[in-house]
């Protein structure tokens, strides 16, 4: 298992400075970056290869909403083989299938199905990330049992722990239910305060990290930091001391 964070904590600093960025990453001790928010230009394809050589860094996996995969498939599969990344994540459910519906969701299947085998031929990985729409109603079935059921059989999990604590489901079981389809998981942290959702870093919160830890340790996956923080450099010190004071990382 390797530690990874997401792009997505510090998404306002990457618009302004993303090399710099990636440093500061870098200099907290995390080499392993989940890519998100970023563009697939030849600046930004320059700036990820300086800073991969420059800090030694590893692109577990690129998030990215599914409408643009489709879009700009051919520059999306060149920019990813250059930076050494295979695993392009599909980051959301479409916004029209957010509402239950099941016709919207079966025609989202279908295309994931055909990009998967289109990724295949480039032998790049195709990954899907949840949030929880997946476990509402989608007629009479839950969304995600649609999705396992009908999604290839070789599309790979993101799952995400924060999600599904929010669907009340029991991290442990899911993820020994799915085990052989999910290669990372997203942490992310949260308590109450006077009964305000309040995001925390990693270990700070209620959510079950390291007995998820500990039941994914020898796992060949990943396991990215989320962060919803005003001040994502000092809360991901945090959460990476907390996992190592914790024998996690």
């Amino acid at each position: 298992m390797n530690i990874a964070s997401t792009l997505f904590n510090v998404r306002k600093e990457i618009k302004k400075d993303l090399y710099t960025t990636l440093k500061k990453l870098s200099l907290l001790g995390n080499k392993n970056i989940e890519l998100s928010r970023i563009d697939f230009n030849d600046n930004t394809l320059e700036i990820l290869l300086k800073a991969k050589k420059d800090f030694n860094l590893t692109f577990v996996a690129s998030q990215i909403k599914f409408r643009k995969i489709v879009k700009y498939f051919d520059k999306i599969v060149n920019f990813h083989k250059q930076i050494d990344c295979n695993v392009i994540e599909i980051a959301c459910i479409p916004i029209n299938c957010m509402n239950g519906n099941e016709k919207n969701l079966l025609i989202f299947i279908e295309k994931v199905n055909s990009i998967y085998k289109r990724l295949k031929v480039h032998n790049l990985i195709l990954a899907y990330h949840h949030h929880s729409y997946e476990f509402k109603k989608f007629g009479y079935r839950f969304g995600f049992e649609i999705i396992n059921d009908l999604f290839d059989k070789n599309i790979k999990y993101i799952f995400d722990l924060y999600w599904l604590k929010n669907s009340n489901i029991n991290s442990l079981e899911f993820l020994n239910k799915y085990q052989n389809r999910y290669i990372g998981i997203h942490l992310r942290d949260y308590k109450y305060e006077k009964n305000i959702l309040v995001n925390t870093p990693i270990g700070q919160g209620i959510n079950d990290i390291k007995e998820v830890m500990d039941y994914i340790k020898d796992k060949d996956i990943y396991a990215s930091i989320e962060l919803k923080s005003d001040d994502p450099f000092k809360d991901l010190e945090i959460s990476l001391n907390y996992l190592k004071i914790s024998k996690l990382l």
